[in-house]
């Protein structure tokens, strides 16, 4: 178990970033230039660089059986809105996220159409999975899709691969909608 803590933790260190986390200072930079087109009299200026005011964007996110939905507010302006999955061809309902993972040649991948909620070799309903290995119940058929979908002949790995599938889905949904506040 010492070495799926292990993965987890350096799992979370790259999707969430540490080095992202340390608090950036605020003072103001300044900065001089040399013009050396001038000849013998050098102009000399300053540029005052401003970094822009931090964003405080809460981030809702309902992790669903099926799909998945996120809801962001920048508690500064009190302005809420909901995330629009990038991917779902769904017109009347863009916001759902499908709660689902390809597996492609043992890798895993999100699902790349929206519209898919049990993806042929993949694996889904991640937090039913979750919460029956939590309560160890490795035999329930539930559990068959992800045994199936890596091929898994020894039980004993079967947890472990369910914690990695779902933290995968979850930091990259989780960094999506990052990017997506990031490009507002």
């Amino acid at each position: 178990m010492n070495w799926l803590s292990k993965a987890i933790r350096r799992l979370k260190g790259r999707l969430f970033g540490i080095e992202q986390r340390k608090p950036k200072t605020e003072t103001a930079k300044h900065t001089a230039k040399v013009i050396e087109d001038e000849g013998p009299t050098l102009g000399l200026y300053t540029s005052l660089e401003r970094k822009r005011d931090p964003y405080f964007i809460q981030i809702g996110l309902d992790f669903g059986t099926s799909y998945s939905k996120c809801v962001c507010r920048d508690v500064i302006t009190n302005k809420a809105w909901v995330h629009l999955h990038p991917r779902s061809q769904n017109e009347e309902l863009p916001f759902l996220i499908p709660s689902a993972l390809m597996i492609k040649n043992n890798e895993i991948c999100h699902v790349e159409d929206g519209a898919i909620n049990y993806p042929e070799g993949g694996v889904y309903h991640l937090k039913n999975a979750l919460s029956l290995v939590a309560k160890g119940n490795l035999a329930d058929p539930l559990l068959a899709v992800y045994k199936r979908a890596v091929q898994l002949k020894n039980s004993i790995h079967l947890p472990g691969f369910i914690v990695i599938c779902t933290i995968y889905f979850l930091g990259g949904v989780l960094g999506e909608i990052r990017n997506r506040i990031r490009k507002r």
